[in-house]
């Protein structure tokens, strides 16, 4: 049985994004066409520029670069006159045509590249969002079966942060803010002076 090429895709999508430029050319003839015999009117230049950059946001620079080389052709070809025919005295005018496609491709990749950079990075902060809870529900369910726990203090305002066992060590509610008195409670009174001691120097980042 044969196997599929795992390049088979990738060229099938690219094949997709080429067709679609040149149907988008296509449709801006069609349109441009129309629009001149029946309404007396010629948009095509906004027609040729809206599929360049139909083209070139889906597809990348390849195809833009396609839709804008056909868009010159067919700008020459059907709508510079003499008509239906390529009129070499307006090169200038299909040069500044030509700028300005190629300023619609740079313009419509890079807002892609820019899409694509922050779905990705959507994509990593979600996933090390995951990887994070995965790691606190490890060390949760590690410290409540060997029944220890764990805090920290904020160095500058003394904020303390218990863990859940930390709480249900302690014998408090989770709802309630940890301070120096609360552990205080917890400790024999023969040594609060010690720990009131090395509470402060914590305190003091020494």
């Amino acid at each position: 049985m044969a196997r599929s090429s795992p390049l088979w895709p990738a060229t099938l999508g690219a094949i997709l994004h080429y067709a679609v430029a040149v149907l988008a050319v296509a449709a801006a003839v069609v349109g441009g066409l129309a629009a001149d015999r029946l309404l007396q009117t010629a948009p095509f230049v906004s027609l040729f520029l809206c599929a360049i950059l139909f083209a070139a946001w889906l597809g990348g620079a390849g195809p833009g670069l396609l839709a804008a080389g056909l868009s010159i052709l067919a700008f020459d070809y059907y709508f510079i006159p003499p008509a239906d025919s390529f009129a070499v005295q307006a090169i200038p005018r299909l040069a500044l045509f030509a700028l300005t496609a190629l300023f619609v491709i740079w313009l419509s990749v890079a807002q892609r590249r820019t899409e694509e950079s922050l779905r990705r990075a959507r994509d990593d902060l979600q996933a090390t969002v995951r990887a994070l809870r995965r790691s606190e529900a490890y060390l949760a369910e590690a410290q409540r079966l060997s029944n220890m726990g764990s805090f920290a203090r904020k160095l500058g305002t003394g904020e303390f942060f218990w863990s859940k066992e930390t709480y249900r060590i302690m014998g408090f509610d989770e709802t309630v803010k940890p301070t120096d008195a609360l552990i205080l409670q917890r400790i024999h009174p023969d040594d609060r002076k010690l720990v009131r001691q090395q509470l402060d120097r914590a305190a003091r980042g020494d």
